[in-house]
């Protein structure tokens, strides 16, 4: 017998759907990391190639299923949830902590025999789904092992938390996202696969703009990983505060709800590059206190 195996799809999952994810053979399949593509040029007169760098392109999950006792109106809710044009997160109930932002990537097939059941008709058969993920990596649903709830997809959480090792809650090893005060740095711990990318918020009225510079530095074993300084920050039009977003290479203008309010900040960097958070443990050294600091768990 199949292993019964929960998904969900922009918020619904499989379970109340009627479908059963099943294997298409003896075993299920899936990839180390998303498709993947050498960026290199072929040597004129010479043998072999230049290779400098990879990139990730997409990621395709195929799901296998059947159904039992489906309904007419059923049937009408599948073709609304994978109708081709939703985007949503993709959740596997044996990994829990990570999300894929898909939508289905072609026309969902399935085949069926029907029945009549207490005078109603019913479908019984099995199909396929084949979803696509435009950015190739999953994201962390919570950041700590303590957010996610004791359902029936987070009782073995100590079990998938091997491969997705979450601290227990911010405070776990004193690491987390909190900013020591006296020594001017931001302890935060990278539990994914991959570098990611960061977003510091800052409030103009905490700021107390002077001469010395904001400077930020991202420091793992005692070893600078990266610096990004600017100077002077001067406040533009009526800014609540600003953000520096690594993921857009931008400092940009906020109000109080936290909207961009269009105007840039970036004339001011006076040197370094944009960095992102290594993987596991380190800081970040601001010289100004941010009031949050938002980043991602990336998986493949």
């Amino acid at each position: 017998m199949s292993e019964y195996i929960e998904f969900q799809f922009n918020g619904y999952n499989s379970k109340d759907l009627g479908l059963i994810r099943v294997s298409s053979g003896n075993r299920y399949s899936d990839s180390f990391t998303p498709d993947f593509q050498d960026k290199k040029a072929d040597l004129v007169g010479g043998h072999g190639s230049l290779y400098w760098e990879t990139y990730y392109s997409t990621k395709t999950i195929k799901l296998d299923y059947s159904f039992d006792s489906l309904g007419e109106g059923d049937i009408r809710k599948l073709r609304q949830v994978f109708n081709g044009q939703a985007v949503g997160p993709l959740i596997f109930s044996e990994t829990p902590y990570k999300a894929y932002l898909c939508k289905v990537k072609s026309t969902p097939s399935f085949s069926f025999m029907v029945f009549e059941e207490e005078g109603q008709r019913v479908y019984k058969g099995d199909g396929s789904i084949d979803f696509i993920a435009y950015e190739p990596f999953a994201r962390s649903v919570h950041k700590f092992l303590n957010e996610y709830p004791l359902d029936a997809w987070g009782i073995n959480k100590y079990e998938w938390n091997k491969s997705a090792t979450l601290k227990s809650s911010p405070t776990d090893n004193n690491k987390g996202t909190t900013y020591d005060l006296a020594n001017k740095v931001t302890l935060v711990y990278n539990a994914g696969d991959l570098e990611t990318d960061f977003r510091l918020v800052f409030k103009w009225s905490d700021y107390n703009v002077d001469s010395n510079p904001l400077t930020l530095t991202s420091v793992q074993d005692g070893k600078t990983l990266g610096i990004l300084t600017i100077s002077p920050m001067i406040k533009k039009g009526s800014d609540w505060g600003f953000f520096i977003d690594t993921s857009t290479n931008l400092i940009q203008g906020i109000d109080s709800n936290g909207s961009q309010t269009g105007n840039l900040y970036n004339e001011y960097i006076k040197e370094g590059n944009f960095f992102k958070i290594p993987l596991e443990e380190s800081t970040l050294e601001c010289t100004k206190k941010p009031i949050e600091v938002i980043y991602d768990y990336l998986y493949y």
